[in-house]
């Protein structure tokens, strides 16, 4: 109850100051990933947090969505749509050792399309082998996603 009404006090002390963020409790699931998955045109390399691209990649996205607003979700995703479109463009995919539960919906995996035009993007929830159902939504505000797509296509 007190994490609820500590929650809408958040929200409506952003909503007038006009400062938005995304939950640090979404930043700090997202840190806690074992792997990371970057997907370009269908090829997928991976790095787990032994290796200093890991860090990197958590930093690049972590940065990008510091000052991003969540939001509902308007579409749910459909698993064979989902996969099918990893095939083309640039997928960014954390994955978790363990269940992971957010606004009441589990996940162990997160997939996000990165486009260097888009001010905003969903997070895709990978629960029971699937990518499918309701999704989170990150309104990047006046930014968009350049620098962490930049980033990602760099690395080799």
């Amino acid at each position: 109850m007190l994490t609820k009404l500590l929650l809408c006090a958040t929200i409506l002390i952003n909503n007038v100051l006009g400062v938005y963020v995304v939950d640090n409790q979404l930043k700090d699931i997202i840190s806690q990933t074992s792997k990371i998955n970057i997907y370009i045109d269908g090829e997928m390399n991976s790095y787990d947090n032994s290796n200093n691209v890991y860090y990197d990649i958590i930093k690049e996205y972590t940065d990008m969505s510091s000052l991003g607003r969540e939001m509902p979700a308007l579409g749910v995703a459909i698993h064979s749509e989902t996969i099918n479109a990893i095939g083309s463009g640039v997928w960014l995919e954390f994955i978790f050792d363990c269940e992971m539960i957010y606004n009441e919906m589990p996940f162990d995996r997160l997939l996000i399309e990165v486009n260097r035009d888009y001010k905003g993007y969903n997070i895709i929830r990978h629960y029971n082998g699937e990518y499918s159902g309701r999704c989170f939504y990150v309104d990047l505000l006046d930014e968009d996603m350049s620098k962490l797509y930049e980033y990602l296509i760099a690395i080799e």
